[in-house]
């Protein structure tokens, strides 16, 4: 069903599930971010309107997790703000998020490098801007970024050609170092809630 045209009980649920998805999309775990990305692109016709309306939850929501201490939150709400720099249309929209990132970088979260990398390509995009108000806010986080990042600002990550494509599971995990940071958390927590409230809708 086209998820614009479903009866739903109320405004607040509808965001609270697509702002749930949006993030999911955007989680380290690929089991999560491949079921998150098909239920995005199986129930939102249009990302470009979607994401204009719900900017301000959307970006709430990365902020929120961008000053977690649980890293895979971090990652996640970095790269969501990275995703909505590359994916809005509108520039007020842009400049929101980026002032945003502006202030969180106040105090710099531990691993501002890994997420600053998400953001420098919409930020240097930004920059280019013929809109002013939005140059000056992109060139503003810059500075804020290759301060925080130690005087250079990190290459950005290598992307695919579809921002919404789907990756390839690994054939083998590397083993990583334990974040002393981590805290446990029920395995796909967020995304299981936003599908068992579709579920309930009948989607």
């Amino acid at each position: 069903k086209d998820i614009m045209n479903v009866k739903w009980p109320s405004r607040d649920k509808v965001t609270q599930v697509l702002v749930g998805l949006y993030l999911s999309r955007c989680e380290e775990d690929l089991d999560v971010k491949k079921l998150g990305m098909a239920a995005w692109k199986a129930l939102v016709p249009n990302t470009q309107r979607v994401l204009k309306d719900l900017n301000l939850p959307l970006s709430e929501g990365a902020f929120a997790w961008i000053g977690r201490e649980e890293q895979w939150m971090r990652r996640a709400g970095g790269k969501c703000a990275g995703d909505l720099l590359g994916n809005l249309a509108d520039a007020s929209c842009k400049g929101l998020v980026l002032d945003k990132l502006t202030t969180a970088l106040a105090r710099p979260p531990p691993d501002v490098k890994i997420l600053a990398k998400n953001w420098v390509p919409g930020a240097q995009d930004c920059a280019k801007s013929g809109d002013l108000t939005l140059k000056q806010s992109a060139e503003r986080l810059l500075k804020e970024l290759k301060t925080a990042c130690g005087g250079a600002l990190p290459a950005p990550p290598v992307v695919t050609k579809d921002p919404l494509a789907i990756p390839q599971l690994p054939t083998a995990k590397k083993k990583q170092k334990k974040d002393p940071t981590q805290t446990k958390r029920e395995p796909k927590a967020q995304l299981s809630k936003a599908l068992n409230d579709l579920a309930k809708l009948g989607l």
